[in-house]
């Protein structure tokens, strides 16, 4: 006989229906920033919401900035991807999931007593997934710090002896994300002078994490995240950190030929306004470009980049 598991009828599991009135929650504190569509059940594979900011103009509205929001209660003092499942198998695809996304992600954690809405940048997540190269485990940890603008440290690993080898690097990376950057209230949605300062709150974290995105596009191992976190301010102390490998030729192929466009848009502007010391200057850098379409373009137009010589 079969047998269906999950929903029945007339009734519903508690945690659930309080999960729900969080997200019913989020949803209407999160319309008041601007666009905020949320994710059906069936299609949620780790974002709640997808989001962008509004900006008013007299009558008209436009947006910008969008962003994917992650919510849990404000009793979840954790958000936990990757590690292993009940049988022991690595949730490998939560770990991807979370370092390919293209949007950014604000943890929100909702307390529906008070009516209230925190958000958290996650941009310190970066530290733990160039340092551990294969990150088994990744713990989000809002509220630590709680102090407002206490320096928010580096991810912190722990090694787990009992899980698998095939576990990533068999580590549990606990990333402290500080207090929230935004903390708002019910009580102040209809005030737009209020909301648009939120707005340009999340503004600095949210680019913050599209330059993470992008650095990890070009596989430049550099992050900065929020290092100094006070609610509802602008945050703009940040810490940076440079991952490298001491074994000659890991990761440089790749950053080189990242860096080959940038190169060459440089050396063209520098040529057409004349600023030849500047490309003199260049030579030495374009050697190390590989081969490809820059390289051919530089020789064709640019040649004096390529010789022994200065221009004459």
């Amino acid at each position: 006989m079969f047998q269906r598991r999950g929903k029945m009828p007339g009734a519903m599991w508690l945690p659930f229906r309080k999960g729900n009135r969080s997200e019913y929650l989020a949803l209407y504190i999160l319309s008041a920033l601007g666009i905020v569509v949320k994710v059906p059940r069936e299609e949620d594979i780790g974002a709640d919401f997808h989001c962008s900011l509004t900006k008013i103009e007299g009558n008209r509205m436009s947006f910008y900035a969008p962003f994917l929001a992650q919510v849990k209660s404000e009793s979840e003092k954790e958000v936990i991807y990757g590690g292993p499942d009940k049988k022991g198998r690595w949730k490998k695809e939560e770990i991807e999931w979370l370092f390919s996304q293209e949007l950014p992600l604000l943890i929100g954690l909702v307390d529906k007593d008070k009516l209230t809405l925190g958000l958290y940048s996650t941009s310190n997540m970066w530290s733990a997934f160039y340092l551990g190269g294969n990150t088994g485990q990744v713990v989000l940890q809002p509220n630590i710090p709680d102090k407002q603008g206490e320096a928010v440290p580096m991810p912190k690993p722990y090694e787990m002896e009992e899980w698998t080898t095939d576990i990533g690097d068999r580590k549990r990376w606990k990333v402290p994300l500080g207090p929230p950057v935004a903390f708002i209230s019910i009580d102040e949605l209809e005030n737009e002078e209020t909301m648009e300062h939120y707005r340009q709150i999340l503004q600095i974290p949210l680019h913050l994490e599209q330059q993470n995105i992008s650095y990890r596009r070009l596989r430049v191992h550099y992050s900065a995240w929020l290092f100094k976190v006070e609610t509802n301010k602008p945050s703009t102390v940040y810490g940076v950190n440079y991952v490298f490998n001491p074994t000659p030729g890991v990761h440089t192929d790749d950053q080189l030929k990242s860096l080959a466009p940038i190169i060459a848009t440089l050396a063209f502007n520098y040529n057409s306004q004349k600023r030849y010391t500047e490309l003199e200057k260049l030579k030495k850098v374009v050697q190390l470009l590989p081969a490809g379409q820059e390289v051919d373009l530089l020789k064709n137009h640019i040649p004096e980049l390529f010789a022994n010589g200065g221009r004459d």
